[in-house]
């Protein structure tokens, strides 16, 4: 699926896509594990980078809010669908 733009200022844009989905920025999914990384350093529910990007991001929604004059991921959230969850993936997929 496209990215959809949830808005777009000067300074940020709002983007909710897929990992798959975000094929103009093909960093992606090592900008995220960087990100969360920084985010979650000593979490014990990510016991190692390697599992910064997990099954879950795979079929969750991802929401990306850009800085654009660098160009950068100044914040970002994966969203699951709980419908669209329970659906295709059962209780497991939470």
């Amino acid at each position: 699926p496209e990215p959809m733009v949830l808005f777009d200022t000067p300074r940020v844009t709002a983007v909710v896509t897929t990992l798959e989905g975000a094929s103009q920025r093909p960093t992606l999914s090592s900008e995220l594990a960087q990100l969360r990384a920084e985010c979650f350093p000593q979490s014990p529910s990510i016991p190692s980078n390697r599992h910064l990007i997990d099954q879950f991001d795979s079929y969750y929604k991802q929401l990306f809010i850009v800085e654009k004059v660098h160009n950068r991921i100044i914040a970002a959230m994966r969203l699951g669908l709980g419908n669209e969850v329970l659906a295709h993936r059962g209780s497991g997929g939470f």
